[in-house]
């Protein structure tokens, strides 16, 4: 879900296991030369997820330790999470409504938030959580730091 902390978590993990880190929103962000805000603005929903389906695809060829951190509704387009679980395996960093709705009311820059930070995150949960659920490693993040969510992921990592 968007404000999870896959991003925060992702990156952090990778650096303490000296993987590489991709944040595909950031890698789009680049290719498209615009910010996600943009292209949702300038070319709609449906070409963003067809671009980073797309994305997705040339960051899972890449050889080596990588960590991915993908965009919330990167598992629920274009087969991603059936190509998520084919390449490597899918962390699904579960926070609770309450808790994303306190971490992004205030966030401007979210395409899929500008109509209602509360409603929407709902709507989101609702419509996901069977795609999320599928994950091979579930973290339930509610009350954790960042540091107690990387023990627990690199814990399940290394079974």
């Amino acid at each position: 879900m968007p404000g999870s902390g896959k991003s925060t978590i992702g990156k952090a993990l990778a650096s303490e296991l000296g993987y590489d880190f991709i944040d595909l929103d950031t890698n789009i962000e680049a290719s498209e030369g615009a910010t996600i805000q943009a292209i949702f603005e300038l070319k709609g929903e449906a070409y963003f997820r067809q671009i980073e389906a797309l994305e997705l695809t040339r960051v899972s060829e890449k050889e080596g330790d990588y960590i991915i951190a993908s965009g919330g509704g990167t598992p629920c387009f274009y087969s991603g999470l059936a190509l998520m679980q084919k390449t490597g395996k899918v962390v699904f960093v579960n926070v609770g409504a309450e808790v994303l709705i306190s971490r992004l009311k205030s966030d401007t820059q979210r395409p899929l938030l500008k109509e209602g930070v509360e409603k929407r995150i709902q709507e989101l949960e609702k419509e996901r959580i069977e795609i999320y659920s599928k994950a091979e490693i579930i973290i339930n993040a509610d009350q954790l730091s960042k540091q107690e969510a990387i023990k627990l992921i690199r814990k399940e990592i290394t079974i």
